[in-house]
């Protein structure tokens, strides 16, 4: 099958930092809500029970903001010359080598007998049917977001091939105020609940895709309509020293919140700041965005993917190996358990990366579309 290559697009550099952000904030998340393993050892530990309390409470929505970024992605960088198998095609390429490799891994801890693992709902994952509306959240840990990102952006991919921008852009934002109106209704202001349906039909997690995906679209519309006027745009000392304050103000309040507090019963809140946010990172007025406008946010960004897929494993090996027979040493020293997880997360997600995203993305495209089209 042949493919049509998409155009060189614009890229934003500071972006990739929340990508990293949010993946870390995941990894807090999971380590303390909802399995709780340290607290769970220790619970007179006056560290771990903050965290368990107060710190990373709302690490689910990091998800949410995921999906903001996403859409952004997809509307920036779409090519609507592509068949819609083209494109599921080039998601499948970019997305599947990973997904394998953690396929494989889960298999062998699974037959070590360590917890957390299953070798046969995995197989929803492996194939990105995990949690898609007509399938439940089972199978690789944090695949629902990967179907459900898979689904949703084909989807979008649909409607803005085949209907007329007007159309389009009707039927994405009835999409969002849908899905969110409807989970913050249903949930008491709350969109976090990935196992849930509803009439057999809707799913928890496709609605905060369609939703978040939703609102991504609509900021790189607005983006891509006003990009001359932005880029034309004249910065005063003034304007510069407003814009930055907002953007530290914004960014500190999300950080705080994703990580160190959880907004009860009103995670929207959240997410129409990181929102602001991120239209201020790409508008670029601000010291803030200017500095994360680097190399060094798109080495960190990389690796996100594979740290999202990788760090509830090393939780549960740590667990089996470490936690579960040394209760002392969970007990004495609460920072290095803190850092153990997340630093041996970060070491394999650069691994993988190097190891098995690029090679088997480009092992992908050399078996799709040939040789040449791969180099």
């Amino acid at each position: 099958m042949t493919t049509c290559k998409t155009p060189q697009k614009e890229f934003f550099k500071n972006i990739e930092f929340f990508r990293i952000l949010l993946a870390i904030s995941i990894i807090i998340y999971h380590l303390f809500v909802p399995a709780g393993i340290l607290p769970g050892i220790a619970p007179e530990s006056s560290l771990y029970i903050f965290f368990q309390k107060t710190a990373g409470l709302a690490g689910y929505s990091a998800v949410d903001l995921f999906f903001i970024i996403s859409g952004f992605l997809l509307i920036m960088t779409i090519n609507t010359k592509l068949s819609v198998i083209e494109f599921l095609q080039k998601k499948f390429i970019r997305l599947f080598p990973v997904i394998f490799f953690m396929f494989v891994f889960s298999f062998i801890l699974h037959e070590l007998h360590i917890e957390g693992f299953n070798k046969y709902t995995n197989l929803l994952s492996l194939f990105f049917m995990n949690n898609i509306g007509w399938t439940v959240k089972k199978g690789l840990a944090g695949t629902w977001f990967i179907s459900v990102l898979v689904a949703v952006s084909t989807f979008y991919f649909y409607i803005i091939k085949h209907f007329a921008k007007k159309y389009s852009d009707l039927i994405i934002v009835l999409c969002v105020l849908f899905s969110y109106s409807f989970l913050i209704h249903a949930l008491n202001g709350s969109i976090d609940r990935g196992l849930m349906q509803w009439n057999y039909v809707f799913s928890a997690g496709t609605m905060r895709g369609l939703a978040g995906i939703g609102i991504g679209i609509g900021i790189g519309n607005l983006y891509k309509e006003y990009s001359t006027q932005i880029k034309a745009y004249q910065e005063t000392f003034w304007s510069k020293i407003i814009y930055s304050a907002l953007e530290v103000y914004l960014f500190g309040y999300v950080f705080y919140n994703l990580v160190f507090h959880k907004i009860k019963n009103n995670d929207i809140m959240l997410i129409l700041a990181f929102t602001i946010l991120f239209w201020l990172f790409i508008i670029k007025r601000g010291w803030l965005s200017k500095l994360f406008e680097c190399n060094l946010s798109v080495n960190l960004g990389k690796y996100a993917y594979a740290l999202f897929l990788v760090h509830l494993h090393i939780i549960n090996i740590l667990n089996f190996i470490i936690w579960k027979s040394n209760p002392q040493f969970v007990i004495n020293h609460p920072g290095i358990n803190l850092l153990l997880p997340l630093g041996i997360s970060i070491i394999c997600a650069i691994i993988i990366y190097h190891a098995v995203e690029k090679p088997g993305t480009k092992l992908m495209k050399q078996i799709f579309y040939g040789y040449q089209e791969a180099k």
